[in-house]
């Protein structure tokens, strides 16, 4: 588990607030909590909160998981966004962000392998 969320010291042009930069260790603890909450579920359309260090990442997100059934198990074959926002707080004030919703998918479960 990540002991904080990366926030630069450094400047965006040009309004000249912070930008939160998410780091790898950001990406698998908020895919390992959003795995949990969509659980077997082929649909999932909520919010998904993970804090560290004073400052709280929410994800709000509409998802199509698509499922392969292998047995009595299945598994996600694919996890499509349909909409997504990601809000990085700190001290209660919004901070921009990079997530990327390509870096992210690198660290969501899908058969066995990553998509």
């Amino acid at each position: 588990m990540c002991k904080k969320i990366s926030i630069p010291t450094g400047y965006i042009y040009p309004k000249k607030q912070k930008m939160a930069v998410l780091n790898e260790c950001t990406y698998k603890n908020l895919a390992r909590i959003l795995t949990d909450r969509i659980g077997k579920d082929e649909f999932f359309n909520g919010s998904v909160s993970y804090g560290a260090g004073g400052v709280e990442l929410t994800l709000r997100t509409t998802l199509l998981i698509y499922r392969c059934k292998h047995g009595r198990s299945q598994y996600p074959v694919s996890i499509v966004p349909v909409w997504y926002e990601c809000e990085v707080r700190e001290n209660g004030r919004v901070i921009s962000n990079e997530f990327s919703w390509q870096e992210f998918k690198k660290f969501l479960p899908s058969g066995g392998r990553y998509i």
